[in-house]
């Protein structure tokens, strides 16, 4: 049985698919684990995968090309190369799921066999990488299709005097797991991260707002480019360089929120160009450019021509075509 606690990476579905094929009778697989340890802080498994007269194996999931040099990890893919921890992260993962069921008061059975496994599903490997990183703990591109059959065997092949889990204990260490996990992710980020078109909305109330003000602090001709390119740098800047982790959003954020701002910021300046909203700015709602609400005024003290949109209150257009004062323009030759 698996429990899904997040949001999957490309990376992270790939590894998915094929342990839940694998999956032996009485096997549980549980996904995006969240624990607080005392010593580590929060750490979260990509999937722990519970198995019977076997153990627990802590696997994580690391995308992109990822390889191993002067004593660091890193991942190569289209957004560039990084720094990355891979086996720290596993290993935190092990020792807190073991110390986590040893808190629990129901759990009467000691320290749980487990051990850590990290699985790149773009990385073809040979040996081993560094001297943690042994071969039968890494699951590449050509071990997934009997990755849980590694799994096993490595844990069956270790010499411990670790708890051998039966049945019973895999169901009860299953259940303390599921039924006393923290939410994954919450508030801004975790939208964000699910939900590509919300975020995309919310950049559009963005956008909206800022070409509201960018009209009421006299930026009326540019205030959709102001709202476009603030909230259209935001939101590139928001996309491409934070949450790494969720590279198979990018596109869906950036593209969404994109199309949604230039909807916003349209929408800004059709709002700030309101008969109401021009009143509270002191415009004459008759007009699309501001011009101020008076007992009169001629086109002497207007700069330009002005289109009319409402009743012509300053009697500027004269012959009624819907442009006042288009003798003011500079005659072109």
């Amino acid at each position: 049985m698996t429990q899904s606690g997040k949001p999957q990476t490309r990376s992270e579905k790939i590894v998915a698919d094929a342990l839940r094929a694998q999956l032996h009778p009485g096997d549980r697989l549980l996904e995006g684990v969240r624990i607080s340890d005392p010593v580590k802080g929060d750490i979260e498994i990509d999937f722990l995968l519970l198995m019977p007269g076997v153990g627990a194996a802590v696997i994580e999931v690391k995308g992109g090309v990822v390889s191993y040099s002067g004593g660091d990890w890193f991942t190569k893919s289209g957004a560039g190369e990084r720094r990355i921890k891979p086996i720290e992260q596993a290993r935190n993962g092990k020792h807190a799921l073991r110390a986590y069921l040893m808190r629990q008061p129901e759990w009467h059975a000691g320290l749980l066999k487990t051990e850590w496994f990290v699985a790149m599903p773009f990385t073809s490997i040979s040996g081993d990488m560094g001297p943690e990183g042994r071969r039968e703990l890494l699951l590449g591109a050509d071990d997934l299709s009997n990755a849980v059959e590694r799994v096993r065997q490595q844990l069956m092949s270790d010499a411990t005097n670790d708890l051998i889990p039966d049945n019973s204990s895999i169901e009860l260490a299953y259940e303390l797991l599921l039924t006393r996990q923290v939410p994954v992710s919450t508030g801004f980020k975790s939208f964000v991260q699910s939900h590509p078109l919300g975020f995309a909305l919310v950049t559009a109330v963005l956008a909206t707002l800022i070409g509201i003000t960018a009209v009421f602090v006299g930026l009326e001709e540019m205030s959709y480019w102001v709202a476009l390119a603030v909230a259209g740098l935001a939101t590139i800047a928001l996309g491409a360089s934070r949450w790494r982790k969720y590279q198979h959003l990018r596109r869906d954020m950036i593209i969404a929120a994109i199309l949604a701002t230039i909807v916003g910021a349209y929408a800004g300046v059709a709002l700030a160009s309101t008969p109401t909203l021009k009143q509270l700015r002191g415009c004459s709602p008759s007009y699309v450019q501001c011009l101020p609400i008076v007992e009169d005024l001629d086109c002497d003290a207007i700069e330009g021509s002005v289109k009319v949109s409402g009743p012509d209150v300053y009697r500027l257009d004269r012959d009624g075509d819907g442009i006042a004062c288009e003798w003011n323009e500079p005659k072109q030759d």
